[in-house]
């Protein structure tokens, strides 16, 4: 099946991993067997978006949840991930704020 014939969750399913198992396939380089992985993330349009910029952020997002799910993995993109993504981002920034206007106080408590 190629990715342009894709038409359901199924399919995409089929097709990462066969992707994923073409990934674990072992490369000789001047006599050195190397193995590799690879995190994949699935969009699938028109529900994850319908502008590949769009698709792309929603692959990413659920690409880099695959990799906390471990090597070898794939995973399709969901709301929830976005949602999550953005909390995160929001969060990170917030805390660089804070940094650079020395907003945080070390307090020490002994023991």
């Amino acid at each position: 099946m190629r990715v342009s014939d894709i038409r359901d969750t199924d399919d995409a399913s089929g097709v990462a991993r066969r992707l994923m198992a073409a990934l674990s396939a072992s490369v000789v380089i001047h006599d050195n067997e190397l193995f590799v992985s690879g995190s994949v993330g699935v969009a699938i349009y028109p529900d994850d978006g319908t502008e590949i910029e769009e698709l792309l952020k929603h692959a990413d997002i659920a690409m880099y949840r695959a990799k906390e799910d471990g090597k070898g993995r794939f995973h399709f993109s969901d709301s929830s991930m976005t949602a999550r993504a953005v909390d995160k981002m929001n969060t990170e920034t917030r805390l660089r704020r804070a940094v650079e206007r020395s907003e945080f106080v070390l307090h020490y408590q002994p023991k």
